[in-house]
């Protein structure tokens, strides 16, 4: 069963894979992929939980916290159509304090939607 302690525990063992990469000026992860590409851990996420990676662009989410100071859009994992699950939002920008939110809580759903917007404008990105 998953369960938001596991997904934080899971969500450390990705922040302990972390190293730089001195050739080419930017972190990875020791398993592969940046960590500076927010499409690489929440799909590392996915695959380990199963679930989806979502996302949107901003100019179809513009009350989307997330995303239009850094690029055009963001994305991440849901789990269990339960958990949102952003690594990038903790570590890269250091927007949040914790990378789970539980969408069956009012205070995590409240808080979710001001950073990502209307859930309506996420739309599930294919994986290889």
């Amino acid at each position: 069963m998953t369960t938001a302690e596991r997904l934080r525990a899971f969500v450390k063992l990705l922040v302990s894979e972390e190293r730089y990469q001195d050739d080419e000026g930017c972190w990875s992860f020791r398993s592969g992929g940046s960590c500076g590409v927010c499409t690489d851990s929440a799909i590392k996420i996915v695959r380990h939980f199963g679930g989806k990676v979502v996302g949107y662009n901003c100019s179809s989410n513009p009350r989307a916290a997330i995303g239009k100071q850094f690029c055009e859009g963001h994305d991440f994992a849901v789990i269990d159509e339960r958990f949102l699950v952003d690594y990038w939002a903790l570590r890269v920008i250091s927007l949040i304090t914790d990378p789970v939110f539980d969408l069956a809580r009012d205070r995590d759903r409240r808080e979710a939607s001001r950073l990502y917007g209307n859930p309506n404008t996420w739309e599930q990105v294919a994986l290889d």
